[in-house]
């Protein structure tokens, strides 16, 4: 005896249900992976200064992490980028000049700014520097013992509103000395030089393969309690709305000066949906199965 329709279907729910993996905390690393829960990003264009037409690549992720908001903005690597120091003869990989390490960690940093969907009026601003140094008062003899791995108060400033509205915060600079900095500093600091593409560093203890992140990426948790009286739902579907990229500071950069500015959201020409996890593909594709062999079976009998 056939299976009526209705079950068939029924069935197909509680095997996607049983296949949706359960939402995991945001990590604010400096870094976006697919674990964090990030959705689909916000591309922007943006203005470089003494450039005259605008440039593309720009992206924006939220998330919702419980009751707070994580923020991570990215540029493109064609603009600026982790490659650093002489690792491609007089020159960085990837550029017509030595990018330098001192370059992204002395004036690099980029501000947002948080304003209310219904008046306007700005609520919330922080500014981000790329990466800290934390030499212990040894600048003089050129000894750098650190840089700041956890982006304390000094990392970054809020420039409006609470002054703990900022929890955690993070670079992919941050990521790449938290990953590297310990086993090889020498990837780091004056006249340093970043591995090229194709450079294999091992963790000596995991034996694990290490990797480098070049992309140039900020990534915050804001507070829920920043954001009293809106619903952050609502807000992530619209961040043109209450958030805006101020500024974002690339010295220097592969195209123009070193203020980046006048960013725009690129609306899509349509809904994009949402890319489904591995695990919910293969449910579906169960349940989708179990549906052509019940259509098969009553066009048989």
């Amino acid at each position: 005896m056939s299976r009526p329709l209705p079950l068939t279907i029924a069935a197909l729910t509680v095997t996607l249900a049983f296949f949706v993996p359960a939402a995991s905390a945001v990590s604010v690393d400096g870094i976006v992976t697919a674990s964090d829960g990030y959705g689909i990003p916000t591309s922007y264009d943006f203005k470089v200064e003494n450039v005259s037409d605008l440039v593309a690549g720009g992206s924006l992720w939220l998330a919702r992490d419980n009751g707070d908001l994580c923020v991570a903005f990215s540029l493109p690597v064609s603009l600026v980028n982790n490659h650093y120091g002489k690792n491609d003869g007089k020159k960085t990989y990837g550029w017509d000049m030595n990018h330098k390490f001192d370059h992204l960690l002395k004036s690099d940093k980029a501000k947002f700014v948080f304003s209310s969907p219904d008046t306007g009026a700005d609520f919330f601003g922080v500014t981000l520097d790329y990466l800290d140094e934390n030499s212990e008062g040894k600048k003089k003899s050129k000894v750098v013992i650190s840089y700041d791995a956890d982006q304390s108060s000094k990392d970054f400033a809020i420039d409006i509103g609470d002054e703990g509205g900022v929890p955690e915060a993070s670079t992919s600079l941050v990521h790449n000395w938290q990953t590297f900095g310990s086993d090889f500093p020498e990837l780091f600091g004056k006249d340093s030089a970043s591995p090229l593409p194709d450079d294999v560093y091992v963790d000596p203890d995991t034996g694990a393969v290490l990797d480098w992140h070049y992309e140039v990426t900020y990534e915050f948790k804001i507070a829920g309690g920043v954001f009293a009286g809106l619903d952050l739902d609502d807000l992530i579907k619209t961040p043109s709305d209450f958030l805006r990229i101020e500024e974002v500071h690339a010295s220097p950069n592969t195209q123009g000066g070193d203020v980046l500015s006048d960013f725009t959201p690129v609306e899509p020409s349509s809904a994009q949906p949402a890319v489904p996890e591995p695990l919910t593909v293969l449910g579906l594709l169960v349940g989708l199965g179990g549906m052509t062999g019940y259509i098969r079976k009553r066009r048989l009998t």
